[in-house]
């Protein structure tokens, strides 16, 4: 059986980081969005039990097995299932790599969920609670709601409220990548752990659609990486509604609630970054 996926990217409209746990991981509260851009996956299961299941991704983004969440997606649901299966995964990747937008995260999820529906062999709530050991992001992408409050390591998903116009937004990603452990380790170095936004502050600001109390605490990185402010000041430049980086970086985000500022805005942005998007916010 073959079945094809179209897993969506993610924005943070607010990540604040509120305390380094005894485990060394950061415990979050962000509200997560889910929007248009996808990659697309092509699973086929092979039912018949085997002794020595085997598993087969065959994509242009080459992953080392250790990182390949696709393949731990596998794994964990073999585990959890206690089912041996052969797989063949089909990759193509459109969602940018270590630019905050969450793309693995929303494969392996995509995967699970594919997994379960054929087999139904593992009930919703223990996929959903086993699958932040794959990352921080996956359990959002395990959610049908596409905005959601996500706090703890990631593990606790709030459905919020669809927001009440269209949503668009503009993405930048310059040729760098950030990927997340190092990106924690600048920001301990000048973190103060001061929650600033409550649960109820940031559900409040999302049902108003304010955006101007949000942020992200990884923003302290344009003290290292000056291209930050600068697409920050091209996208204000055109009144979006909040800018920020999405998730530890490297992409920065800028949401508007008019096509036409956001498209003004992306031509310009377009010939200065290595990747930009323009599109909407699922909902």
């Amino acid at each position: 059986m073959t079945y094809q996926l179209t897993p969506p990217a993610k924005i943070n409209l607010h990540l604040e980081v509120l305390n380094k746990r005894s485990d060394g991981y950061h415990n979050l509260r962000s509200i997560f969005l889910k929007i248009a851009l996808r990659d697309w996956l092509s699973i086929t299961i092979h039912n018949r039990p085997t002794a020595k299941p085997t598993y087969q991704l065959i994509s242009k983004t080459k992953f080392p097995l250790n990182n390949d969440l696709l393949y731990k997606a596998y794994r964990l649901y073999q585990n959890l299932s206690g089912l041996n299966f052969n797989l063949k995964v089909k990759l193509t990747k459109y969602i940018p790599m270590q630019a905050g937008l969450g793309g693995g995260s929303s494969d392996a999820a995509s995967l699970l969920l594919c997994l379960n529906k054929h087999f139904n062999q593992v009930d919703d709530y223990t996929l959903l609670q086993q699958s932040a050991q794959l990352g921080a992001d996956v359990p959002f992408f395990m959610q049908p709601a596409n905005a959601c409050l996500v706090e703890g390591l990631g593990e606790i998903v709030t459905p919020l409220n669809k927001p009440v116009e269209p949503l668009y937004v503009v993405i930048a990603k310059p040729a760098l990548g950030m990927a997340t452990g190092p990106s924690f380790g600048l920001l301990g170095r000048t973190q103060d752990y001061k929650a600033k936004m409550s649960k109820e502050l940031l559900t409040e600001a999302w049902q108003n659609q304010n955006f101007s109390p949000l942020f992200n605490s990884f923003d302290i990185l344009s003290n290292s990486y000056p291209y930050i402010n600068n697409y920050k000041q091209i996208f204000n430049g055109y009144g979006s509604l909040y800018t920020a980086l999405s998730g530890s970086g490297s992409s920065v985000l800028a949401l508007f609630n008019k096509k036409e500022q956001a498209k003004a805005a992306h031509s310009v942005i377009r010939p200065l970054a290595h990747i930009s998007y323009l599109g909407l916010c699922l909902n």
